[in-house]
């Protein structure tokens, strides 16, 4: 999912992608908020993911919005976009 340096420990690695993890779950959501305002339809949950080739994905009939981990590592505009 996140790449890290050789060096790092695996508690160390997994208290990194805790950490992005927390972030994700709170910036997200403000930002999907944000545009589905200009956007409209419904949306019932955002799931934080590891994909490998997506940036984000959606599901029309059950309403789920899926969003990369990575998408933190981006320029805001990328996210945007």
């Amino acid at each position: 999912m996140l790449t890290f340096p050789a060096d790092m420990t695996v508690s160390q690695k997994q208290a990194f992608e805790k950490r992005y993890r927390q972030a994700a779950a709170s910036y997200f959501p403000m930002r999907v908020s944000y545009y589905h305002q200009f956007t409209g339809g419904t949306y019932s949950r955002i799931t934080i993911r590891g994909q490998h080739t997506r940036w984000g994905s959606c599901s029309k009939q059950k309403g789920r919005i899926s969003l990369n981990l990575r998408l933190l590592c981006v320029p805001p505009a990328c996210f945007t976009y």
